[in-house]
């Protein structure tokens, strides 16, 4: 399951309204499930998510990365070693 923090986003970007809602499951792999902030952190103090920085380059990492993130790049070598039910949520 993959789950998103919530992030301000313009309205190009912004998600459909089938895909919002922080108790929502995803249906389907395309489909992305909010998850709000506080929850978002317990879960990943608690090792039960991983936190992951979708932004590319260590630059851009470095001025976005919050507390217990891992880069787009550390979580891309760690991918083929995670479990498949592992919850990963991107910001």
């Amino acid at each position: 399951m993959t789950r998103e923090a919530p992030a301000q986003q313009d309205s190009k970007s912004a998600l459909p309204p089938q895909a919002k809602g922080p108790d929502r499951e995803p249906t389907n792999a395309d489909e992305v499930v909010r998850v709000p902030v506080n929850e978002a952190r317990s879960r990943v103090q608690a090792g039960q998510a991983i936190l992951v920085c979708a932004y590319p380059g260590a630059e851009r990492f470095e001025q976005a990365r919050l507390e217990g993130a891992i880069s787009l790049e550390t979580f891309q070598q760690r991918l083929p070693s995670l479990e498949a039910n592992h919850e990963i949520i991107f910001y």
